[in-house]
């Protein structure tokens, strides 16, 4: 007679007893389940039974380790000091007769304990051997992490951030390499009808329990968790900042730079002092700017250095080197964007090294644009659709107007900056106690300010000497003698920076859209040396701006058509050009080899103007006001 072949039935014959790593002594239940079962089948049992905890995951996914611990006062206790390396977890296919050598589990004890895959830890992180490792900048985020246990750091998309976080994580684990390291990809969204308490044990290690070993949480795209009033209340106010085993920190898409990154009601928001508040700038302590001890998301210019010898595709000259560093102040994203235009531009093999004037040869003005569009720099700029919005457009061009922006004036600027703010499209600071607004890097103005179609004004003069003429006598004094900002650095404007400023926007006035700048407009060096490059595309006129005679002969030849710039403007078949010293003192020197020169004299507190040609001829006289 044939033995049946029907599968027989399994006997429930063993209990074990499980606990969820974070849960209390209270939520330890029991499965009912046969020795001839696997441990595979523990993990199905178990999702089964706490369906709401483990309802985002696979059984597969669920890690168990085996021991046995008494349920008593001292559970929790002995709990945490289960070793919980995944290379001990039990495997899927042990028949549980195997696991418990056939004997039945003691009773009132725990058996099996259970952790989610991303609560016992994450592998090691993958280091680009592309990238700089930052050690200085890594180090001093470390040291502030360890001192302030919370820290936000706020930067536009692109700008470095992931990297950064996989940085620390690699520094962490190679300074305490017993320390829990815990990496949040994302949080739930405010729709989410999921219980806080279940929302924190499920991505919170140990809540709501303290860990005796040190744990480090960093969330990347932690602005998600600004809804979550519950998480900064109970847990980084409650918990974190007083002393708890954590250390967190918060990489954030946007944010608030003041003491207080999010506000709620129904608590007291935590408050964050100036050296838990990171921003793309390098600050120290106090929230000053500080190269040599701060430290932020720009790449500082030995990282920017590290990031370059790994470059080995053919030699960079070092003032190009110097020209991409000016323009991109280290922001990894508008680095990334050059270096992918770049690297195939070697013209198989016939570059020496690759200056200034190749990269302007070979990068006309709309190509190298086109380029960086397509790049992940432009994840931090708005697309050209959303560039169609009328109160967005205002806002971008207010920003390349006065370099900074405050957070509006009426409720439809102020609710354009919120949607740019939020989008990562600019950054937020403070200046004297103020939020102020600016783009990440004279890059990404630059090509904001390629994003406009030139309108098709008239333009009522016939040479760019006269545009010029009718420019500057539109200067309003008080832009002159007054303090604002450069945007770049935040830092108080010189008077070289402010001419420069008030020529661009009162163009503006006369050519709306029909003007774009080079990158080198935004930089500090611009700002501290006064001199900008602008050019019509409707006319193809060029203007070059300086102050006080600086380099005159230097700033001339770099505008001109056969130079390294003007192979540049000259894509678009530049016409004619001028090149504007601005100075408060009469020049004393004629300069007969630079016919495109015109000096424009500011005289008593700059209610005058006086405009003279090259050989110091006087040409025109304006009474400066602040109304016309």
């Amino acid at each position: 007679m044939l033995e049946n072949s029907e599968p027989r039935a399994t006997i429930a014959d063993m209990r074990l007893n499980c606990w969820v790593y974070g849960d209390d002594r209270l939520s330890i239940f029991p499965v009912g389940i046969s020795q001839d079962l696997t441990v595979g089948h523990v993990r199905d049992a178990i999702k089964l039974e706490r369906a709401a905890l483990f309802n985002d995951m696979d059984a597969c996914d669920i890690v168990l380790f085996k021991n046995s611990i008494p349920d008593d006062d001292d559970f929790l206790r002995h709990a945490f000091e289960v070793n919980y390396d995944p290379k001990v977890a039990l495997r899927p296919t042990r028949l549980l007769r195997n696991v418990f050598n056939s004997r039945l589990p003691e009773e009132g004890h725990v058996h099996i304990f259970v952790r989610r895959p991303s609560t016992y830890g994450v592998m090691e992180p993958l280091i680009n051997p592309t990238w700089s490792r930052r050690e200085q900048t890594v180090k001093r985020l470390f040291e502030c992490l360890e001192s302030q246990r919370l820290v936000q750091i706020r930067g536009t998309p692109a700008s470095g951030k992931s990297t950064l976080m996989r940085l620390l994580h690699a520094h962490i684990k190679s300074c305490q390499p017993d320390a829990i390291v815990q990496i949040v990809m994302g949080w739930p969204e405010e729709s989410s009808q999921e219980h806080p308490i279940a929302r924190f044990r499920r991505l919170i290690p140990g809540y709501p329990f303290p860990i005796p070993q040190k744990t480090f949480i960093l969330f990347d795209n932690a602005h998600q968790t600004y809804w979550d009033s519950d998480l900064w209340e109970y847990f980084f106010k409650d918990w974190v900042l007083p002393g708890a085993s954590y250390r967190v920190v918060l990489f954030c898409g946007y944010g608030s730079p003041s003491k207080q990154p999010v506000l709620y009601s129904g608590g007291t928001p935590p408050v964050l002092g100036p050296s838990s508040r990171i921003s793309l700038w390098h600050r120290n302590e106090h929230g000053n700017e500080d190269d040599n001890e701060g430290f932020g998301l720009l790449l500082s210019r030995p990282e920017f250095d590290e990031y370059l010898a790994n470059f080995t595709e053919f030699p960079l000259d070092p003032a190009f080197q110097d020209l991409v560093y000016e323009w991109t102040t280290g922001h990894a994203g508008a680095v990334e964007g050059i270096w992918h235009i770049v690297k195939n531009q070697n013209q198989n093999g016939t570059l020496e090294a690759y200056t200034i004037e190749d990269f302007f040869k070979l990068n006309p003005w709309d190509m190298f644009f086109s380029g960086l569009g397509q790049a992940d720099f432009s994840r931090g700029l708005p697309t050209p659709a959303k560039m169609k919005d009328v109160n967005v457009s205002n806002v971008m061009r207010k920003l390349l107007k006065n370099r900074t922006i405050g957070t509006g004036e009426i409720e439809e600027e102020r609710e354009a900056v919120r949607t740019c703010y939020e989008n990562g499209w600019i950054q937020a600071d403070l200046v004297d106690e103020n939020i102020v607004y600016s783009f990440a890097s004279p890059l990404h103005g630059v090509y904001i300010s390629q994003q406009f179609t030139p309108t098709h004004v008239q333009i009522p003069h016939k040479t760019v000497a006269e545009l010029t003429f009718d420019v500057v006598q539109r200067f309003k004094p008080s832009q002159l003698s007054g303090s604002a900002h450069v945007g770049t650095f935040l830092a108080q404007q010189p008077l070289a920076a402010m001419y420069q400023d008030e020529f661009y926007r009162r163009l503006g006035e006369l050519v709306g859209d029909c003007v774009r700048i080079s990158p080198k407009v935004l930089t500090a060096d611009c700002a501290k040396n006064g001199s900008m490059d602008i050019f019509l595309p409707t006319q193809r006129w060029g203007i070059e701006i300086t102050r006080d005679g600086i380099d005159l002969h230097g700033n001339d030849k770099r505008l001109g058509l056969h130079c390294a710039h003007g192979m540049w403007l000259t894509s678009s078949d530049m016409v004619d050009w001028i090149l504007l010293d601005c100075c408060t003192e009469m020049p004393e020197d004629s300069h007969d080899d630079l016919p495109n020169l015109l000096h424009a004299v500011f005289t008593k507190n700059f209610s005058k103007v006086i405009i003279l040609d090259n050989k110091l001829k006087e040409l025109k006289m304006f009474a400066l006001r602040e109304k016309r």
